[in-house]
């Protein structure tokens, strides 16, 4: 039986584990931290007395990778599907609109949900479409940011501040100056060009721990394979070209076919040395993610789900007894301390939702995310399609080896498939 050694519990390498795992092989998974999933886990917060996401996660309906791992381990009962999309959109002052796509006939029910699109002017909602038809001709020369590509294509500021910046942003967690174009044309491409479910919202319905890495952790343990919490990879011994040992913050580890590192860049570099993807170190460059948790006496939110125009909470999300407003690419906020980011987002929310007001508030939970993603800029995009491992037996997964994608769960999965195919077909 072929053994392999996965460091690292988040997406990725649980990916990876449950693909390999299926196939007959030992898996032994090391995870440095006291819980698996990584940068998208819950924990118990004694502030709101109840278990919260440390960042909350929408996942959509072409995240074909995605849900195919969840149905493998038996959690997509765990994920609730919005097939008809009615989003909310929240103006300055509480006026609302919606994106509503009333019917299944696609794709005239996106275009009518488009034309109805009340957050933007009548006299200028036809323009939306532009970049849309674009997509079915891409101009691969076009090598400008996501900024220029829009302004190229007529979606003046009213236009991004309603529409474009809120799916940018919230998709890339970037500003569009420094997001590569490509990226998101891919993006928009499997949202809106592969039919209804492309477009679909996801956002689970417990806890991520008990959502996915539970179900995960159940189905490689009853493959055979192991996983060990609080154990970190410090450093490892190499021999012509490949991996001999490995070294934990408990052991030193000698006996695999193979390794797959699934963790972060920075902590990667950390375990394999100095000299490991030096051109990718000179390259990559980390946005963070702020989440304000509100816990609430009455809940005057009447949606699952809302995103704000021209905010600094780019989405609020509705858990019953709280509420998480989320700040994507909040490098406003993030170095701010824990009082200051309080005042400045609950004053930012009653600007939206009037009905809010401060004497609602239980308790206040923060989760930051400092490098909770790279930023998809065209510069690391082309370094990221050359990656290759230093080390004959060492496969690399995680969001930041999957060209063609930004930082998300289904590149993450995506990522641990393929190097899980990897494996199976050298070792």
């Amino acid at each position: 039986m072929k053994k392999v050694l996965i460091i690292g519990g988040g997406f990725a390498g649980l990916a990876a584990a449950v693909f390999l795992a299926e196939k007959k092989f030992k898996v032994t998974l090391l995870e440095s931290s006291p819980s698996l999933g990584g940068r998208a886990k819950s924990f118990y917060s004694p502030k709101l007395q109840t278990n919260v996401d440390n960042g909350q996660h929408l996942l959509m309906g072409c995240y074909d990778g995605t849900l195919k791992f969840l149905e493998k381990i038996g959690a997509t009962e765990n994920f609730e599907r919005f097939r008809k999309i009615n989003v909310p959109f929240l103006e300055k002052g509480g006026r609302q609109t919606y994106l509503n796509v009333r019917s299944f006939l696609y794709p005239f029910n996106l275009a009518s949900a488009l034309f109805r699109f009340n957050a933007v002017p009548a006299s200028k909602r036809f323009k939306i479409f532009i970049p849309f038809f674009s997509l079915l001709s891409i101009n691969e020369s076009f090598a400008g940011n996501l900024n220029a590509w829009l302004s190229s294509l007529k979606q003046d500021p009213v236009l991004q501040k309603a529409f474009w910046n809120i799916l940018s942003i919230g998709a890339l967690n970037a500003p569009p100056e420094k997001s590569d174009v490509k990226i998101f044309k891919n993006v928009l491409s499997k949202m809106f060009l592969s039919g209804n479910k492309g477009f679909e919202f996801i956002i689970p319905s417990k806890p991520l721990t008990e959502a996915y890495a539970l179900p995960a952790k159940k189905f490689i343990e009853n493959n055979g394979g192991e996983i060990f919490l609080s154990e970190r990879a410090v450093s490892v011994k190499t021999q012509r070209g490949k991996i001999t040992e490995v070294t934990t913050t408990q052991r030193k580890l000698k006996e695999f076919d193979a390794v797959i590192s699934s963790v972060p860049f920075r902590q990667a570099k950390k375990i394999f040395g100095e000299n490991f993807l030096p051109e990718i170190e000179d390259s990559i460059s980390y946005s963070p993610i702020l989440n304000l948790h509100i816990g609430l006496k009455n809940n005057p939110l009447n949606c699952k789900f809302a995103a704000l125009i021209d905010s600094k909470i780019h989405w609020v999300f509705n858990h019953g007894s709280y509420i998480t407003l989320v700040t994507s690419a909040a490098f406003e906020l993030i170095g701010k301390s824990k009082e200051e980011i309080s005042e400045t987002l609950l004053a930012e929310l009653q600007n939206y939702i009037p009905l809010f007001y401060n004497d609602l508030v239980t308790g206040i939970e923060i989760t930051k995310e400092k490098e909770a993603t790279f930023v998809p800029s065209a510069k690391f995009e082309k370094l990221r399609k050359k990656i290759k491992s230093p080390f004959k037996n060492l496969l690399l997964a995680g969001d930041w080896t999957h060209p063609g994608l930004p930082a998300t769960i289904e590149s993450a999965v995506l990522s641990g498939f393929s190097a899980g195919r990897n494996a199976l077909e050298k070792f």
